[in-house]
């Protein structure tokens, strides 16, 4: 029988049992290897899904005006459609932010899709006030895009263990999608569209091309149930 060990040689022990082995830290870090390019291909996915989505929305802008003018909504008019619309998004944020927790972050992005679809449609085939009024109904209350892949991205950040400046990173990067999208689309109406019709088409085809985009979005990790 050997003699006992001296305590600090016993604390020496039970701390390299304690410690993960070599083979343990390099399957951990095999382990995250897929979950990092899940981080890094969402993020890319969602900037590109939003930016091609906001663009061709952005588009409509510079016609939109001479529209409200032809079908005669004044200032009263415009002022009424503005409250309603934020209205509608202040409900629509709290609606698909609580719809996004339970059913998932994907879902919710397609519903903002086919909003800006089904509003794009109303346009086209309703050329009134009533049209005016119900194309931005389904745009405003479901087109909530941002708190959406927000949440989107840190699910990625959190399944894939990266840093907070990453973290902050991949906001940034939906911050500037958003920004150069609502750029991109007037000038680009202004230069390839004549009438407010071209615009709506326009529209429409970027609203297809981000739905390439959202379709080879990562399944988001499942979130951790509430304790």
């Amino acid at each position: 029988k050997g003699r006992p060990l001296a305590p600090g040689g016993q604390r020496l022990m039970r701390a390299m049992k304690a410690s993960p082995s070599t083979g343990d830290a390099l399957r951990a870090s095999k382990d995250a290897g897929p979950q990092r390019a899940q981080f890094d291909r969402g993020v890319i996915l969602g900037s590109l899904y939003v930016f091609t989505l906001f663009t061709g929305f952005a588009c409509t802008f510079p016609f939109t005006q001479a529209r409200r003018d032809a079908l005669g909504c004044g200032a009263k008019c415009i002022g009424s459609l503005t409250s309603v619309s934020s209205a509608l998004r202040l409900v629509g944020a709290v609606l698909i932010g609580r719809l996004s927790d339970r059913f998932g972050r994907r879902p919710m992005l397609w519903l903002a899709l086919l909003g800006l679809g089904a509003a794009t449609a109303i346009a086209w085939l309703c050329d009134s006030l009533v049209g005016l009024w119900l194309s931005a109904v389904p745009s405003s209350l479901f087109n909530q895009n941002g708190i959406v892949l927000k949440a989107l991205f840190a699910d990625y950040a959190s399944a894939s263990g990266v840093s907070d400046v990453e973290r902050a990173s991949a906001l940034g990067k939906l911050g500037a999608a958003f920004g150069v999208s609502f750029v991109a689309g007037p000038v680009v109406a202004s230069v390839l569209i004549s009438s407010y019709e071209g615009s709506l088409l326009l529209c429409g085809a970027c609203v297809a091309a981000s739905g390439a985009f959202l379709a080879l979005l990562p399944t988001p990790p499942e979130p951790a149930p509430a304790s």
